[in-house]
């Protein structure tokens, strides 16, 4: 992740809450949506986010056991928390998405 957020931050910014979604379509569901990451920045010096090689914060499960194979679309996403007035729900999206494909076999990892 490479987002420089630092123009989101003005005299009403408390802070912004700031996330990495999964949204991918299966057979069961044509939507499904699940935040892998998420992060609260409090301060303009924080608010210019550089991570490298990130574990994901919650798990990405399928109960249905349909992720084998499927492509998924990745979006940086943030809300913005004012110090006055309304949150507005949905504050922003990166236009920089991602689209993977998740492999088709997956090994267990010695714990």
């Amino acid at each position: 992740i490479d987002a420089d957020l630092t123009s989101l931050f003005n005299w009403n910014v408390k802070q912004l809450f700031v996330w990495v979604a999964a949204e991918y379509r299966t057979k069961t569901y044509t939507k499904n949506q699940v935040i892998l990451w998420d992060y609260v920045v409090e301060d303009v010096d924080e608010a210019h986010i550089l991570l490298k090689d990130e574990k994901l914060k919650y798990e990405l499960t399928s109960f249905e056991k349909e992720l084998r194979n499927r492509e998924i679309n990745l979006t940086l996403s943030w809300d913005i928390m004012p110090v006055v007035g309304l949150l507005k729900i949905q504050g922003g999206q990166s236009s920089n998405n991602r689209k993977i494909t998740l492999p088709q076999k997956y090994v267990k990892l010695p714990s």
